[in-house]
C-alpha cells in the first residue's frame, strides 16, 4: 500500500471518529507541515517501524528489530487489571496501543497524547491506524499545549470520577518531550488528589450534571437550549463547587473542539 492510500484510509475513519481532529488536518495547514524527507518508514515483520531522519542522524520512535516485542515488554511495564483509565504518551507506530488494546477491558480507557503534529501526520500517511482510531476506548490527542491536554484529562478524570489511573511514557518520546510529560503528571497529581478527596461526591456530582445538562449521547446539543437548561436549574438551586468544576471542564472541553473544527 502506498503513503497516499494508507492515509486516505486513516482519515477517512479520522473524519468518522475525531472530526474536530479531522478538521485541523484538513483546514488549518497540517496537511503541509510534513517533511516526506524527514520520516522513514521500514517494513518490519507484522507492520511497519517509523524512524526521524536518515543516515547518522536517524531517530528510530520503535525497534527496527522487533517493535512487537518491545510493545509487549512496554505495556507490561504499566498495565494493570484495576485500572481505569491508561495514560499514554505518542503513537509509536500503534505498536504498543494495539497490544494494549488487546488486554484491556471493555470499561478501560486510554488517554494518548501526541504533542507533536508533524510526527501526528507522519503516522497517518505510513501507519495503519483504523483500528486504533476507531476504538471507542481510545480518547487521542494531538497537541503541544500542556494547557489543553490538561483541559482534557481534568474532562477524563471528572467523567468517570477515578484515581484508578496508569501512565505509560513510551521510551523513544522520554527524550523528546520530558518537560511536557512533566508538566502532564504535575496536572494529574492534583486532579487525582481532588478525585480522592471527594470520591463519593465526584460520582453523584458527575452523574447529576450529564443527566440535566448534556444529551444521550453525552454531548451540548443545541448550545442555546444548553444554556437554558443552565440557567433554569441555577434559578432553583446553585450548582455545589464540584458541580460547577465538572460543568465548566466539560464546557471547556467542547468549547476547544468547537473552535477547532471551525478554525
Amino acid at each position: 500500500m502506498t503513503a497516499t492510500e494508507q492515509y486516505e484510509k486513516n482519515l477517512r475513519v479520522l473524519d468518522r471518529r475525531y472530526p474536530y481532529l479531522f478538521s485541523r488536518v484538513k483546514y488549518t495547514g497540517w496537511e503541509g507541515i510534513l517533511t516526506g524527507e524527514r520520516y522513514v518508514a521500514l517494513p518490519v515483520a507484522g507492520g511497519v517501524a517509523l524512524s526521524i531522519g536518515d543516515g547518522a542522524d536517524t531517530y528510530a520512535l520503535v525497534s527496527q528489530v522487533n517493535p512487537q516485542q518491545q510493545a509487549v515488554r512496554f505495556v507490561r511495564s504499566f498495565f494493570n487489571e484495576t485500572t481505569d483509565v491508561f495514560i499514554c504518551f505518542g503513537l509509536a507506530a500503534g505498536w504498543y496501543l494495539t497490544e494494549l488494546l488487546h488486554r484491556m477491558a471493555e470499561h478501560q480507557k486510554v488517554v494518548v497524547l501526541e504533542p507533536d503534529a508533524e510526527l501526528f501526520m507522519a503516522h497517518l500517511r505510513h501507519i495503519p491506524l483504523e483500528h486504533i482510531l476507531a476504538d471507542r476506548r481510545i480518547f487521542l490527542m494531538v497537541d503541544n499545549s500542556t494547557d489543553r491536554a490538561g483541559n482534557m484529562l481534568r474532562y477524563i478524570l471528572w467523567k468517570y470520577a477515578t484515581q484508578r489511573l496508569s501512565f505509560g511514557f513510551f521510551p523513544s518520546y522520554a527524550n523528546r518531550f520530558c518537560r511536557y510529560a512533566e508538566e502532564i503528571k504535575k496536572i494529574l497529581i492534583e486532579e487525582s488528589a481532588a478525585v480522592r478527596h471527594n470520591e463519593k461526591d465526584f460520582i453523584t456530582s458527575c452523574q447529576t450534571i450529564r443527566e440535566l445538562y448534556f444529551n444521550e449521547e453525552d454531548m451540548m446539543g443545541d448550545l442555546a437550549a444548553f444554556f437554558e437548561r443552565i440557567e433554569a436549574m441555577q434559578a432553583q438551586r446553585p450548582l455545589t463547587d464540584i458541580e460547577q468544576s465538572y460543568l465548566f471542564t466539560k464546557m471547556l472541553f467542547f468549547y476547544k473542539s468547537y473552535t477547532e473544527c471551525s478554525a
